[in-house]
């Protein structure tokens, strides 16, 4: 099983087994480090004109979703890496920062979070998302802010209760932590 680091995508994972693949964002783009004779070592690099915050392997279908911002926008891969394409109808901001999924009701969701900070979903494994409007209306939102340029705050990373993913929780950088109880 591959795992993927990224300060904005999911940091925790479970297997059987050690992992041999590693994909890590980076500032030009996604690498894929592999365990091989002798140790660790990059066999790939893709996605390499894209600063990238945000990397996730969705379980089930094995597609990889990978974030960019500063001109970048959401991009995935259904072969491993090999190849990558722009899955970003619907998105409205194109920096992405944090990105999860989950199954809600039965179904599988996934969860972008942009900068500003908004919260957007996918019912379609990415194909389709809209955005989730709720997140913006807590009485904080105009305090939100970055310290660093531009000073636009981000949805820096997204988390679910285990016992009920329907209890989800989005971190605002810089502003809150805002708590949904109703997916």
């Amino acid at each position: 099983m591959a795992i993927a680091l990224s300060h904005g995508g999911p940091t925790i994972y479970e297997s059987n087994q050690p992992s041999d693949e590693l994909l890590v964002g980076t500032a030009e783009g996604v690498a894929k480090i592999a365990r091989l004779e002798g140790g660790w070592r990059v066999v790939d690099e893709s996605l390499l004109d894209k600063h990238i915050s945000a990397i996730l392997i969705e379980p089930k279908s094995g597609a990889i979703f990978a974030g960019a911002y500063r001109d970048g926008s959401l991009y995935a891969s259904f072969d491993s890496g090999r190849t990558w394409e722009l899955q970003d109808a619907g998105l409205t901001e194109t920096d992405i920062f944090s990105l999860e999924a989950a199954e809600v009701d039965g179904k599988l969701r996934l969860f972008c979070g942009t900068e500003p900070a908004r919260l957007f979903v996918s019912d379609d494994l990415g194909e389709n998302w809209s955005e989730r409007p709720g997140l913006r209306d807590v009485p904080t939102v105009e305090k939100w802010s970055f310290p660093g340029p531009p000073h636009v705050a981000h949805a820096k990373h997204i988390t679910f209760d285990p016992r009920d993913a329907r209890r989800m929780y989005v971190s605002i950088e810089v502003g809150g932590l805002l708590l949904s109880k109703d997916g």
